[in-house]
Formats: C-alpha cells, sequence, structure tokens
C-alpha cells in the first residue's frame, strides 16, 4: 500500500478537508492501514463503504482517526514516522 496513494483518494470526498495515511505493524497481517482525517459530517461506516468504490480492500484504513488538525513540519509534510496513536 502506497500511503500517497490513499491520500489522494480519500481527499477526493467533499467532507475531507485534509488526510493522512500511514502503516502501523500488526501482529496478524504484518501491516495495518491507518488514516487521520479532518472533515466534517463524516461517519466512519458510510466513508468505508465510498471508499469501497475506489480503494481495493486492501488499502482501505482499517483505522481512521478524526482529528481537528494534522501536525506538519516546516516544510508542510508530514512525518509518518513520527505519528502516534490519536487517541479516540
Amino acid at each position: 500500500v502506497l500511503p500517497h496513494e490513499v491520500e489522494q483518494i480519500l481527499l477526493q470526498h467533499q467532507d475531507i478537508e485534509d488526510a493522512v495515511v500511514y502503516k502501523r505493524g500488526d501482529s496478524f497481517s504484518g501491516e495495518r492501514v491507518c488514516a487521520q482525517i479532518v472533515g466534517t459530517g463524516l461517519d466512519i461506516s458510510a466513508l468505508r463503504g465510498w471508499c469501497t468504490s475506489y480503494l481495493a480492500p486492501y488499502q482501505i484504513p482499517k483505522e481512521v482517526y478524526f482529528v481537528e488538525k494534522i501536525e506538519k513540519g516546516a516544510n508542510g509534510k508530514v512525518n509518518r514516522k513520527q505519528i502516534g496513536d490519536v487517541p479516540v
């Protein structure tokens, strides 16, 4: 899974303002696709249903965190290695 490709699809959703996708280790499958999303009026079930039209099942984020802001460095990029657990 290429996180940037999944981000580009998520950003096409009308209610998503910003998104970052990253992988987290998973003892069962090896890695789990996760996303932090900034947006309004989003429902996780509806979002996953929407994703099925544009992404392969293995690309759909298994963990989704709705956040107010995605932290970016001075260069305007997200350091995916520094993304930690986000309170649900």
